[in-house]
């Protein structure tokens, strides 16, 4: 990745520098390069991977502070620039303080996440907290990568003002300070030094991404409690969002065990995109990430999930308020375990009452597609005219119906 500094801001023909750089390294290597100018003229899209917004002050505040780059970023996605990350904590180079930290969630919801300072020297608290986000970020690539595919291919920027999905909301016009990560996952940074925000949530049911709480939009939370380590975050029902495991690089990094994140609602899918990118000088692509098809279709009695082949393993993390009364994978029960075996078990299912979730993993399966269905209403009795008892089961009858 080449990071355009003090050449691009000494240049009066920013448009021109940002050509002379593309066409250049797009010679020698072909593709295989990343650019990142602070300054991009009219139309210099074209010639850049994306931007960043120049020096930054260690402060929350108006002009470069981290509420200037949250509202900047969301202006220049609207603009057509759909990759953008900031120097995280700003400058100078910051020793690990509450902006710091608070930038950093930010930019886990980024495309890209980079930072000013040293997360290494931070106060252990600090770097604890600046490592959970690190961590997510590389664990959200698949869902980032989908969304990456899309904006290269139609324009849509990776994270979104809420006005474009909510342009009839007139109330989305002045969120400057949250915004939508894809289409699924609302941003809320918190901008000052405090452990609360307002969070306005649009029309909907939206699910809170830590504790599985459910909300109706339109709404004002008015003082959505978040300590220091924790932004708020939420997913719009329907949302499904695949993760991997926590890891150092993406060059041959693993995609197995794949885990989603499902909040079911109707019928909903995601198409993941896969890694199929061949650079020159390369033999394959950087990432064994495949294409795939998750859907998710849900009715009162039951919940449908379904997975195209694959050769990875998953584990599916579905927010559920009450825990199911059997799983089954293909037509087979899926064995119901306790935290411990659910740990050291290949395939099985348990229930997260606390956070309203059930998980359930299963292996690879090379030669068949996944089908998991999660029956939420069991059996009932009646007595006929006979006075016999009859077993109703109602997830059969929502089949006939």
């Amino acid at each position: 990745m080449y990071k355009i500094d003090r050449g691009n801001l000494q240049c009066h023909a920013p448009y021109f520098t940002t050509q002379a750089f593309f066409e250049t390294w797009d010679e020698v290597f072909g593709g295989d390069f990343v650019t990142l100018p602070r300054t991009v003229a009219f139309r210099g899209q074209k010639y850049v991977s994306g931007k960043w917004p120049g020096d930054n002050e260690n402060t929350y505040d108006y002009p470069s502070g981290l509420k200037a780059n949250i509202s900047v970023f969301q202006n220049l996605g609207i603009a057509g620039f759909a990759f953008w990350g900031s120097d995280t904590g700003g400058f100078p180079d910051p020793p690990g303080n509450n902006v710091t930290i608070r930038w950093a969630q930010f930019s886990c919801f980024c495309p890209i996440f980079q930072t000013a300072g040293r997360p290494y020297a931070y106060p252990e608290r600090y770097r604890d907290i600046y490592r959970k986000y690190a961590e997510l970020y590389t664990q959200l690539f698949p869902y980032r990568w989908t969304y990456a595919r899309i904006a290269n291919e139609k324009g849509h920027p990776v994270a979104r003002a809420l006005v474009l999905k909510y342009p009839e909301d007139r109330n989305t016009y002045k969120q400057d300070y949250e915004f939508l990560y894809g289409d699924w996952i609302l941003v809320a940074p918190v901008v000052d030094g405090g452990t609360s925000r307002e969070v306005y949530l649009p029309e909907g049911k939206w699910i809170d991404f830590w504790n599985g709480t459910e909300y109706a939009g339109p709404q004002t939370v008015s003082a959505y409690r978040a300590p220091e380590d924790t932004i708020p975050l939420f997913a719009r029902a329907g949302a499904i969002i695949p993760m991997i495991p926590v890891q150092q690089t993406w060059h041959n990094c693993t995609v197995d065990p794949m885990t989603l994140r499902i909040y079911p609602s109707a019928t909903s899918s995601f198409h993941l995109y896969g890694d199929t990118i061949v650079y020159k000088d390369c033999n394959e692509p950087y990432t064994p990430l495949k294409d795939n098809t998750f859907e998710c279709i849900d009715a009162k009695t039951r919940t449908q999930i379904n997975i195209g082949k694959s050769d990875i393993s998953y584990e599916l993390e579905v927010h559920l308020p009450q825990e199911p009364l059997v799983v089954r994978k293909n037509a087979s029960v899926v064995a119901k375990y306790s935290q411990s075996e659910y740990n050291s078990a290949s395939q099985g299912w348990y229930y997260e009452p606390k956070r309203m979730k059930a998980r359930i993993k299963f292996p690879a399966s090379f030669s068949a597609s996944h089908q998991i269905i999660i029956e939420k209403v069991g059996q009932s009795v009646d007595l006929n005219a006979d006075g016999v008892i009859n077993f109703l089961d109602f997830a059969a009858l929502a089949d006939a119906d």
